[in-house]
């Protein structure tokens, strides 16, 4: 067998096993292809001014009166990154209005909560829309974005968050499409972390 033949060989080698682990989904792929194929439904945005870069992607956990969205964000100055953030911005419907609405709460698959009792909540109108020529009721919603530290980062990243409660109002999100969504969550921070 000449050398040409032993090159062909490994080459038709690596191609099967890499078409096999891609039948059992296990990751071989370099950090470049990963980006490209499975990082597009994160969203991107460059500032033109000064340069700063933003991550994000909105999550569907549940129904249209609560949502979650994860934004990494990159700040520029003097053409150097000065700071990188991750940031956590949850938004309910609320049924009983306080302008001094304080507290964020998290609860997570593995029965640990993480609490920030003291943290301010925006309240933001929602006007009235219609859907289909349903009328969707205008409301108030609880708007509330924590800077993610270590810890809370790493329990987004690595389990399903059950619950969460802004001030008063909680929300469950619990069933098999929420797990789809929690699964979007931690993929979309995963892209955030390799960029």
């Amino acid at each position: 067998m000449t050398g040409f033949d032993n090159i062909k060989v490994r080459i038709n080698f690596k191609t099967i096993m890499l078409f096999i682990f891609s039948i059992f989904k296990l990751n071989v792929y370099s950090q470049d292809y990963y980006l490209e194929y499975n990082c597009s439904f994160v969203n991107i945005h460059v500032d033109k001014f000064n340069g700063d870069k933003k991550y994000s992607y909105r999550s569907a956990l549940l129904n249209s009166s609560f949502n979650i969205k994860v934004n990494k964000i990159i700040t520029v100055k003097d053409s150097l990154v000065s700071d990188t953030a991750f940031y956590i911005t949850l938004k309910g419907e609320c049924k009983f209005i306080n302008k001094e609405a304080k507290g964020v709460y998290f609860l997570f698959s593995d029965k640990t909560k993480i609490a920030y009792p003291d943290h301010i909540i925006d309240l933001e109108f929602s006007p009235g829309y219609f859907i289909d020529s349903n009328y969707t009721n205008s409301t108030y919603i609880y708007v509330a974005t924590v800077k993610m530290d270590k810890y809370l980062l790493e329990k987004v990243s690595t389990l399903d968050i059950t619950d969460v409660k802004l001030n008063t109002e909680s929300q469950n999100f619990q069933g098999w499409k929420n797990k789809k969504e929690n699964k979007h969550l931690r993929k979309a921070l995963k892209c955030m972390k390799l960029n």
